[in-house]
């Protein structure tokens, strides 16, 4: 998995508080605003990047050039009142998926009593962790 962080000091914190979390299926990327830092977070959404095999003991930490690329030219696209230029960071980690259903693992632990679990989202736990969280505490 990599991700990439794009610097917005142009932005006011209300204009960039206002972009929504997007996912963009036409250019193969997602991006949401990190508030704190003023930064936009990017990364992939296409299957072939999110599970991508990689050797655990050596695996780049870095965002390739190609990619920081592909990220940045998706957002500018999608918000061309950017600035194109700027700093670009980020990481390379690794990320497990599951290859079966990509669905998560939800409910009561088989043998202690009271404890519940939510785990394996396969990248999706953004999107469904408020729904999933609130069915467990009822």
């Amino acid at each position: 998995m990599q991700v990439a962080y794009k610097k917005c000091d142009e932005l006011t914190p209300e204009r960039l508080a206002s972009i929504p979390c997007t996912a963009d299926e036409h250019n193969g990327t997602y991006f949401r605003p990190q508030l704190g830092s003023r930064q936009l977070l990017m990364g992939t959404i296409l299957p072939e990047e999110e599970s991508e095999e990689v050797d655990p003991d050596s695996f780049p930490t870095y965002v390739d050039a190609e990619r920081e690329t592909r990220y940045v030219s998706g957002v500018l696209a999608r918000m061309p009142f950017l600035q194109p230029r700027g700093a670009i960071t980020g990481f390379s980690a690794l990320y497990s998926v599951n290859m079966d259903d990509g669905h998560p693992v939800v409910g009561a632990h088989p043998s202690i009593g009271g404890l519940f679990h939510a785990h394996g989202f396969t990248g999706h736990g953004f999107k469904i962790s408020p729904v999933v969280g609130s069915m467990l505490s009822r």
